[in-house]
């Protein structure tokens, strides 16, 4: 339900032809969806620990504690899946969400402030689109969690933000992606080939 609907937002966020839409974000917004539910029974169930010495009268576990309100801010170059990849988690995880979508993805972050509501429950998750002067506002609140992908730029801006509260924090910063040929390497017309794959794969945008 919905998926051409994402594909085509997708499409119109980034010029991406439909299969890399598809491929790139849509799929691999479901393949962590699969993981998730596979798993988050045994990741969240108490870790049973020895029990020191001092304390032989004990028993001693490890339980894991939700962080609390997550603040989770998406790129433009894989909008869906870098978006919902870490929202998914943060719920998953137990913590409540504000997500704010890439503005330079205007019609995937206008569809998922439609949907999310209709099928999330709005005391868990909300959807808050703007640019610039959206996200400073959101950076002057308190957060208990915050999730960046973006450019080095704006991570600077989040980290310092981040660190008025000492709020935990996730960088996934854009970066060069240098490739060194070997002279013994294999043909040369074999590794142009998969050079361009990579470097025109998501219209150039990914490292």
């Amino acid at each position: 339900e919905n998926r051409q609907r994402f594909v085509e937002a997708v499409q119109m966020s980034s010029a991406k032809p439909a299969h890399e839409a598809d491929l790139g974000d849509v799929m691999l917004v479901e393949q962590e969806l699969a993981h998730i539910t596979r798993n988050i029974r045994q990741w969240a169930a108490p870790q049973h620990s020895k029990t020191p010495l001092a304390a032989l009268t004990a028993s001693s576990r490890v339980e894991k504690q939700p962080r609390g309100v997550t603040l989770v801010i998406g790129p433009f170059n894989f909008p869906l899946q870098l978006a919902l990849n870490p929202v998914m988690a943060a719920i998953a995880a137990g913590n409540v969400v504000v997500l704010k979508p890439s503005e330079q993805a205007a019609q995937l972050a206008a569809l998922l402030a439609e949907l999310v509501p209709r099928y999330l429950d709005p005391s868990a998750i909300k959807v808050v689109v703007g640019g610039a002067d959206v996200v400073g506002a959101l950076l002057e609140e308190v957060w208990d969690h915050i999730v960046f992908t973006g450019s080095e730029r704006v991570g600077r801006i989040v980290a310092a933000a981040a660190a008025r509260h000492l709020t935990p924090t996730v960088l996934e910063l854009g970066g060069k992606c240098p490739v060194i040929v070997a002279a013994d390497a294999e043909p040369l017309p074999s590794i142009a080939r998969k050079l361009l794959w990579g470097r025109l794969w998501n219209t150039g945008q990914a490292c």
